[in-house]
């Protein structure tokens, strides 16, 4: 006879039809407040609204609840996996700071070679780039973006370690190291 599987995670709904992910240890806890779903920056967010010791109400993002982090925190809690923010797991949630933060950005909306850090040069090659320490470091003109992104996402590991985004599987690298 085999038993059943602890249940790691639970799941939390909210409006919009949206359900926010968290630790099965920390859903009771979770589940004594209104949830709601907020669209922030083209992301969407478990909120709820807290009373206060003076009648009024603060509203409070799941994600730093579960951290700790109080108002006037200067901490950020970061998502690992950078763009489920409904993903509220305590193995998906960080502190960082705004610098590793920025760090966990993927592609941006102008972004035309489909991969991060890797751009098309008048010389008719894609280069391979990267922001470290506000200075852009740049890795070579390759003729496949493929090629170009690869060794973007080695620097990026390199410079940003868990906090870097990569293009591939991070366990591309990892195998091969």
């Amino acid at each position: 006879m085999t038993t059943p599987s602890k249940i790691s995670y639970r799941e939390i709904l909210l409006t919009h039809g949206k359900i926010a992910t968290v630790s099965a240890h920390r859903y009771d806890d979770l589940k004594r407040f209104n949830w709601f779903a907020l669209k922030r920056k083209g992301r969407w967010y478990a909120m709820a609204y807290f009373k206060l010791p003076n009648g009024g109400y603060e509203m409070v993002m799941m994600h730093r609840y579960i951290m700790g982090a109080k108002k006037g925190d200067p901490r950020k809690v970061d998502h690992r996996d950078h763009t489920q923010t409904l993903n509220n797991q305590d193995s998906n949630l960080r502190f960082a700071t705004q610098t590793e933060q920025t760090r966990n950005r993927g592609k941006y909306k102008t972004n035309t070679t489909g991969f991060t850090g890797v751009y098309w040069s008048a010389s008719g090659k894609y280069r391979a780039g990267l922001r470290v320490d506000k200075k852009m470091m740049w890795f070579g003109a390759f003729d496949e973006k493929e090629e170009a992104a690869r060794v973007r996402d080695k620097a990026a590991i390199k410079y940003h370690g868990d906090f870097a985004v990569t293009n591939f599987p991070r366990s591309d690298y990892e195998q091969a190291a």
